[in-house]
């Protein structure tokens, strides 16, 4: 594809101006250019032609792609002066007012729509993913019967069934979902029931059965070529070994990672590979080092225009300035990277990450009211937490340890009883499961007394 848009460039002098401007779009594309560098032949194609229907979805899903949610909608419903059919405005409105957070609007819009918006699949899924996100889980459920019955061997389905019984909180059924998954005679089943297996060990704090899994994943992605894959199982085991601290091994699958994501241009993955490379870093004291590797990151934020590298880059100078003491600074950078975040949407969410790293930096500090209210947000999160499955039974301990903290025995002990439950199959080594059974046992004796 590349080569034959190289060729589009060497005769772009034979094309009219408006094909000029849209071969050079899709070619800066395909190349990594800068944000600004793709974005110019769509706004040079819009002055010369502002009502180009084409051009206008073309800047739009630049907007969209870099979370600028307010001019993404603005393209779009502009689309819609010129075309008020147009099915692909019509989607991309309903996918960027969900990454608002305007749930109930969308719902509407969906349904008013309905009649355009022809593919009852995409329809459905949509509207499965909203109710998720208010966690109305069985109008979710509901929502995915329709697509099944629509489209009943496509095992993404099956996937999204799978993560909404997560959610829910029915794991059995979870679990049995994503080993239906893996046991299909289909490559990319198996590999979506591998990753999402390996997700829900997690919630249990099952490291090693997680990284059995990946490893797994890893080598069926390689064999076949699914690049995709390969680098998310790769992230995701350097980011397991980063939980476990195993910051060597880490490190160099960070590296690996990068070096792949820079071979296939795969853009999102080189700066999610660089905050984990600068993480791991930092983690074994060498501060002048992660700091070099944050300001790389930035410059590459910069370069693609993505919210998601800037929140990376915020992340690591809360994470530097709290290593060096300076809490306030500490805690106004992490807070900068949270206010970044989309509202839930998808399973690639990344909540839980963030607002556990200021409950425990707010914890460490002895702010327990914030590092409370943080942390109840963690647990209350729906697919901001899908990925974070540890992360997400952690804090159950460490609101047990808040109100233990604060002599509220009854709390304390619910939480504690909600953590030991989800990890009574953990890794032996654990020490807060060590802690949590111990402090139980303690606080039902002060009661009994």
């Amino acid at each position: 594809a590349l080569q034959y848009m190289k060729r589009a460039m060497d005769l772009l002098e034979h094309v009219s101006d408006r094909e000029r401007y849209l071969i050079k779009g899709v070619y800066y594309a395909q190349i990594g250019k800068s944000y600004r560098e793709k974005i110019k032949p769509y706004l040079d194609l819009l002055k010369l032609y502002p009502e180009d229907e084409k051009g206008n979805i073309l800047l739009g899903s630049k907007y969209r792609n870099v979370e600028k949610w307010d001019l993404a909608i603005r393209q779009f419903e502009r689309v819609l002066n010129i075309n008020d059919k147009s099915r692909i405005a019509l989607w991309n409105l309903v996918y960027i007012f969900m990454k608002k957070g305007w749930y109930d609007k969308d719902i509407d819009f969906l349904k008013k729509n309905k009649y355009l918006l022809y593919n009852r699949v995409r329809y459905h899924r949509y509207l499965s993913d909203i109710y998720t996100c208010q966690h109305r889980y069985d109008l979710s459920l509901m929502e995915l019967q329709n697509v099944i019955s629509l489209e009943a061997n496509n095992y993404k389905n099956f996937e999204l069934i799978g993560n909404v019984y997560y959610l829910k909180g029915d794991l059995t059924r979870a679990q049995k979902i994503y080993t239906q998954l893996i046991e299909k005679k289909d490559l990319s089943s198996e590999l979506s029931g591998r990753f999402w297996i390996a997700h829900l060990c997690l919630i249990h704090g099952q490291y090693e059965k997680s990284k059995e899994n990946i490893i797994q994943g890893i080598k069926l992605s390689e064999k076949s070529g699914f690049k995709y894959y390969e680098l998310d199982f790769k992230l995701f085991l350097a980011y397991l070994n980063f939980q476990h601290k195993h910051f060597t091994e880490s490190i160099a699958l960070s590296k690996q990672a990068f070096e792949k994501a820079l071979k296939y241009n795969f853009e999102e993955n080189k700066v999610e590979a660089y905050h984990l490379l600068s993480l791991n870093t930092l983690k074994i004291g060498n501060i002048d080092e992660a700091k070099k590797y944050t300001e790389e990151l930035k410059k590459m934020a910069a370069k693609i225009g993505d919210k998601r590298g800037f929140r990376y880059y915020y992340h690591l100078m809360g994470l530097i300035a709290f290593k060096e003491a300076n809490v306030l600074k500490s805690i106004s950078y992490i807070k900068k990277a949270i206010n970044l975040l989309p509202y839930q949407s998808d399973m690639d969410d990344e909540h839980a990450f963030y607002i556990s790293t200021l409950a425990s930096m707010y914890y460490k500090t002895g702010n327990i009211e914030e590092a409370l209210q943080e942390y109840k947000k963690v647990v209350n999160l729906t697919y901001g937490r899908l990925r974070f499955g540890d992360i997400y039974s952690k804090s159950f301990y460490w609101i047990a340890k808040i109100y233990q903290k604060k002599g509220w025995e009854g709390k304390a002990i619910e939480n504690f009883g909600k953590f030991i439950l989800l990890w009574k199959e953990a890794d032996f080594y654990h020490n807060e499961f060590k802690d949590a059974k111990k402090q139980l046992i303690t606080l039902k004796r002060v009661i009994s007394m």
